[in-house]
C-alpha cells in the first residue's frame, strides 16, 4: 500500500454513501473536505458521477473497439473545453448508436461494482476508475462508461441543482418522518461521523444520538441526523447533509430566517462549503435561538 496517497487517489478511494472518510487511511481527505470547499465540491461531483454511472449499468453486447473510441471522443471534448449541451447530446447519441441496449435492461447488483468496505480501501480502489478508462473489457462496464462519462460532462457544463426554500421545506418534513423511528439511532459518541458531517460551531446543544439517512429528492447527497433534544424538552433535530445542490438559504445560521414549515415544527437552514444544515424543533415553548448562536458573515 502506498503510505502517502495523493489527494486524487484518496478522492477516488472514497465511495459514495459509505463511511470511508472514517478510515485512518483517509484521515487527510476528511480534514481537507471539512476545511476546503473546493475539495468538498470535487468529492460531491465524483459521487454524483458514480451514482449516474451505476444507474446506467446494463447487460449489452460491446462493439469491438468501443473503449478506444470512447476515450478518443472524451479526450477531444476535454481539449476543446466542451461546454455546449448540444455537443454533449451529439456525443451521447454517437455512443448510444454503437451500443444495442436490451428492451428491459438487466440491472447489475451494486455488489458487483462496489465490494464490501475493507481496511485496504485505498489500495483496492485508488486505480479503479483509471483502469476502467483504460478499457477494461465487459458489457456492463462499457455501457457504464458511456453513461457515466456523459453524466459527468453534463454536470460540469450545467452546474449544480438549485433548490428553492419551498422545496427544501417539503423535503425536510420527509426527512423528519423518515428518521423518527427508534431503530437506526446510535448513542452520541458511538463513532459519530463528525469529520464527514460536522456540527456547525453555531449549534449550542450537544447531540445525544445520531443516525445516517439518505436525503434523496433534489437535494441528494448523503447525510446524518443529530438528536439535539434536551431533557424535558420537545424534539429537536439537526440534519447535516453533504450535497452538490445549491439551496436558497443563508451561508450562516439565522434563527429568524424560517423555512415555510407545516404543523408544529420550526425550521431554519444554512449552507456552507458543500454542507447543508437544517435545524428542526417542535414549536412548543421552544425557539430556534435556544439551539443557535448567531454569527456575522465576514
Amino acid at each position: 500500500m502506498n503510505p502517502h496517497p495523493s489527494l486524487r487517489e484518496q478522492l477516488d478511494a472514497c465511495r459514495a454513501g459509505s463511511d470511508d472518510l472514517q478510515l485512518p487511511e483517509l484521515a487527510d481527505l476528511a480534514t481537507r473536505v471539512s476545511s476546503d470547499a473546493q475539495v468538498a465540491q470535487d468529492l460531491a461531483a465524483l459521487h454524483q458521477a458514480d451514482h449516474e454511472l451505476r444507474s446506467q449499468l446494463v447487460e449489452v453486447k460491446v462493439p469491438e473497439g468501443l473503449a478506444a473510441r470512447l476515450l478518443s471522443q472524451l479526450a477531444a471534448a476535454r481539449q476543446q473545453q466542451l461546454q455546449s449541451p448540444q455537443l454533449l447530446d451529439s456525443l451521447s447519441t454517437s455512443l448510444q448508436n454503437e451500443i444495442s441496449l436490451p428492451a428491459e435492461p438487466t440491472a447489475v447488483s451494486p455488489t458487483a461494482v462496489e465490494p464490501a468496505a475493507q481496511p485496504e480501501a485505498i489500495e483496492s480502489r485508488k486505480f479503479s476508475r483509471r483502469k476502467l478508462l483504460q478499457g477494461i473489457a465487459g458489457g456492463t462496464l462499457a455501457a457504464a462508461l458511456a453513461g457515466g462519462a456523459i453524466a459527468f460532462l453534463r454536470y460540469q457544463s450545467s452546474g449544480p441543482t438549485t433548490v428553492s426554500r419551498d422545496e427544501l421545506a417539503a423535503q425536510s418534513s420527509t426527512w423528519i418522518e423518515s428518521v423518527l423511528p427508534l431503530p437506526g439511532w446510535k448513542p452520541a459518541g458511538t463513532s459519530m461521523p463528525l469529520a464527514k458531517y460536522p456540527i456547525d460551531r453555531a449549534v449550542t446543544v450537544a447531540p445525544r444520538a445520531w443516525r445516517s439517512f439518505q436525503p434523496g429528492g433534489t437535494t441528494g447527497g448523503s447525510g446524518v441526523a443529530y438528536d439535539l433534544t434536551r431533557p424535558g424538552s420537545q424534539r429537536a433535530l439537526l440534519f447535516v447533509i453533504r450535497t452538490s445542490a445549491s439551496h436558497k438559504v443563508p451561508s450562516v445560521p439565522d434563527p429568524h430566517s424560517l423555512l415555510p414549515a407545516s404543523g408544529n415544527m420550526k425550521l431554519t437552514s444554512w449552507q456552507s462549503a458543500g454542507i447543508l444544515y437544517v435545524l428542526a424543533v417542535d414549536d412548543d415553548h421552544q425557539n430556534l435561538s435556544d439551539y443557535l448562536r448567531t454569527r456575522q458573515v465576514i
